[in-house]
């Protein structure tokens, strides 16, 4: 945020322009009620209510394969920007008419300022491995508990069968095992799985 003459903030355009992020189009500011942002619309919804609403099976592999890609470029923009997004679930991920991710609900966001943000980014790189989880089976984990709450009970119960999870299996286990630091290193792995590099 920059703050103009008035000593009042306005948004800068951050997030404009990157198309792996629910666009913002307007804010809305009227005296005496909350200020907000109209974001774009996701034709789909978020990707949980989208894998709920199927019939049949999961979506094709290449299309997991793509959301995740999609998804860790938008958190990999966030971060270098010094930005954390706070809450990465895949209900957080949204679908729009081409049924490309787009990452949204920025309600959490916090901005990267001092070394104690290092945990935090273990937290998102954590939480970015159950989001590819939920996403590549369509079970959520642990529904309604916290991240944190939700790697304990990982650690105290085992971590679930990454067998059914065909490519992405190696990558959400080296989330969930500490193994990658940054979001980067998971768009890596992901790439290498994907054959992309």
């Amino acid at each position: 945020m920059k703050t103009n003459a008035t000593g009042k903030q306005k948004s800068t355009n951050i997030l404009k322009a990157r198309p792996t992020i629910v666009q913002p189009l307007c804010c809305v500011i009227k005296a005496g009620t909350s200020n907000g942002i109209l974001l774009e619309y996701a034709d789909y919804g978020p990707v949980q209510h989208y894998l709920r609403k199927l019939t049949t099976q999961l979506p094709e592999v290449a299309v997991i394969l793509r959301w995740a890609s999609q998804a860790a470029q938008a958190i990999v923009f966030l971060h270098a920007n010094g930005v954390m997004h706070g809450d990465i679930t895949y209900n957080n991920f949204f679908l729009d008419k081409n049924l490309d991710l787009k990452v949204g609900d920025f309600t959490n966001l916090k901005i990267l300022s001092s070394l104690g943000d290092i945990s935090n980014l273990k937290m998102e790189v954590f939480e970015f491995g159950l989001a590819l989880y939920e996403m590549s089976t369509g079970i959520e984990l642990y529904h309604g508990q916290s991240p944190e709450e939700k790697k304990e009970a990982l650690r105290l119960n085992g971590f679930p069968d990454l067998s059914q999870v065909k490519r992405l299996g190696s990558v959400i286990s080296q989330c969930w095992n500490s193994e990658f630091h940054t979001i980067t290193d998971i768009l890596r792995g992901i790439c290498e799985v994907c054959d992309w590099t």
